[in-house]
């Protein structure tokens, strides 16, 4: 499967860190939700801007998408 054929992906972007990161979410909120989580958990400092994917030339500094679970 390739990432253009995939829906729900949201993009985050700390400006802060200069840090993108690609995210599985139903929408922007629940996007926004997880991207909050994962600045407590990894100890990032600033916000994550929240847009939806929209390039597959889109640049990412990790090799992981951010998703919520209970």
């Amino acid at each position: 499967m390739k990432i253009n054929e995939l829906t729900n992906l949201w993009v985050g972007t700390n400006e802060v860190e200069n840090f993108k990161v690609l995210i599985v979410a139903l929408d922007k909120e629940e996007a926004q939700e997880i991207a909050n989580g994962y600045c407590l958990d990894s100890h990032i400092e600033g916000k994550f801007n929240i847009t939806e994917f929209d390039s597959t030339e889109t640049q990412f500094n990790c090799d992981y998408v951010l998703t919520g679970g209970q």
